[in-house]
């Protein structure tokens, strides 16, 4: 929640900057082309149980823009994301898991005010994934507990499985993105993404993620 406050708190300052030199900064324009790291934090949703096997974890993503239009621009984006360890009790013992995910999407973004040196934004995209999972049980003494995930099984006094999950991802968003700096902007940003194994969303990886970013764009006017 810090993290997030700062980085709306620099936001701000940064429209309250464009705002007062609208001679200087140049706006959101068609032939634009701009290149991005973004830092964030992503949350696992309650979908499936993701939530009580893993926790909130860092997140990074690099990300390539051209603008087509003024309003509109086509991109891809490289992610990664890395959850934490969490876990539960059950009656055979305490379930953990850990998990991480890289995916590559195309992305489509639409800009929501034109002619200015800040705007809203909404994207959206499609592409793929390759994620990691770890998951453990630490049996009661004396018991027996069998793990399953998908057609993965594991029986033991203390089983683990470490299933690879591939396949479609799907994400979109919101955000707000302002220039602080002729050729450079930073950016403010919600982002959900959906991990499937294969093309079936039913067993999907969810998160809800936070970004922070910084860009740099060329082609300007």
């Amino acid at each position: 929640m810090r993290a997030g406050a700062l980085a709306l708190l620099l936001l701000r300052a940064s429209l309250a900057c464009a705002e007062s030199a609208p001679g200087y900064l140049p706006i959101f324009d068609g032939g634009m082309k701009s290149v991005g790291l973004q830092l964030g934090v992503a949350k696992p949703t309650p979908t499936n149980g993701a939530d009580s096997l893993i926790k909130s974890g860092p997140a990074v993503g690099i990300q390539f823009l051209k603008y087509q239009l003024d309003w509109v621009g086509l991109g891809l984006e490289l992610d990664y994301l890395k959850f934490g360890k969490n876990g539960y009790a059950s009656a055979g013992g305490e379930i953990s898991g850990e998990a991480a995910a890289m995916s590559l999407s195309a992305l489509v973004r639409l800009n929501m005010l034109q002619e200015r040196s800040w705007t809203p934004y909404l994207l959206g995209g499609a592409g793929y994934h390759s994620s990691s999972l770890k998951l453990a049980v630490k049996s009661a003494p004396g018991v027996q507990t069998c793990l399953s995930f998908g057609s993965e099984q594991k029986c033991g006094s203390d089983p683990s499985l470490e299933p690879a999950m591939k396949g479609l991802t799907v994400t979109g968003g919101a955000g707000i993105e302002a220039f602080i700096l002729r050729g450079m902007s930073l950016a403010f940003e919600a982002r959900f993404q959906q991990f499937r194994n294969g093309s079936d969303a039913e067993g999907a990886l969810e998160s809800l993620s936070y970004f922070f970013g910084a860009r740099f764009l060329f082609g300007l006017q």
